[in-house]
């Protein structure tokens, strides 16, 4: 399983590209991050709850495919461009605020997709009642994932990025960024020499 995993992060890192390599403000953000958004008692009892309600477990990828608000700053990305580069991967954490993503998850029959079901019904309403507990359990779920795809023009997956830092010795071959695709092929391999 190891050795499967390792082969699939090196190959997603020369196709991908990760975010940069982690530094000491990388993970002192991280750090610092996860100290902040530690959960009272009532929360972590209900992520715990909502963590065996969708049924997560390893091994698994975290993808964070932006939308509702992505439309104005950035390319989009649909969750088909994110999946071409995780064929190792049977389940999928989603966190996604873009109905098109998840209409989408039926068009990969073979991938077993985990997510929060009320994170789209606030997507309209970021200030809807639960939005911000979904937002934090994606962000935690998606940094609990063995690896990770999301955008670095994202700070929801820069932060998912900087909390790996913090659960993983060498968290750098745990997260990728699509972008990289667009701006630079070469950056992946570059910083995979690294």
């Amino acid at each position: 399983h190891t050795h499967t995993h390792t082969a699939a992060a090196v190959s997603l890192t020369l196709a991908l590209g990760s975010f940069p390599p982690p530094s000491p403000d990388s993970r002192l953000v991280g750090h610092a991050s996860a100290f902040l958004l530690r959960f009272n008692a009532r929360l972590r009892a209900a992520y715990a709850e909502t963590k065996a309600a969708i049924g997560f477990k390893h091994p698994i990828l975290g993808v964070h495919a932006r939308g509702d608000d992505k439309y104005q700053e950035a390319a989009i990305h649909y969750l088909s461009e994110y999946l071409q580069y995780a064929p190792r991967f049977e389940r999928v954490f989603l966190a996604t605020d873009d109905q098109r993503n998840i209409d989408e998850m039926a068009a990969h029959p073979n991938i077993t997709f985990l997510r929060l079901s009320g994170a789209v019904a606030g997507a309209g309403n970021r200030y809807a009642d639960g939005a911000l507990v979904n937002l934090l359990f994606d962000v935690m779920l998606l940094s609990e994932c063995d690896h990770f795809i999301g955008t670095d023009g994202s700070q929801i997956s820069r932060l998912v990025y900087e909390l790996q830092q913090t659960r993983h010795p060498n968290g750098f071959d745990k997260g990728w960024s699509i972008d990289t695709i667009i701006k630079d092929k070469v950056n992946a391999f570059f910083w995979y020499l690294i």
